[in-house]
């Protein structure tokens, strides 16, 4: 994730394809990005691979507080 959130916070949420957050990795289990970070991590609760979500359609919902997102980008490994 490439977010300016040094003045704000960042989350993001993931969904199906009918717009329902994903169990584990909801908004609220969501943790805040606070930072400005050029290759930050989403996390859920501690979770920072969607390896489980293989195969499945997602989608993601990004919630910004006083920050900026400049790009999102989903890759295997570490």
């Amino acid at each position: 994730v490439n977010v300016d959130a040094g003045n704000g916070a960042a989350r993001i949420e993931v969904v199906d394809e009918n717009l329902r957050p994903i169990e584990g990795f909801s908004k609220e289990q969501a943790e805040p990005i606070t930072a400005d970070q050029v290759r930050g991590r989403a996390k859920w609760a501690g979770k920072s691979d969607l390896g489980e979500l293989r195969g499945r359609p997602i989608k993601l919902r990004v919630y910004l507080e006083n920050a900026r997102l400049y790009s999102i980008t989903i890759a295997e490994g570490p």
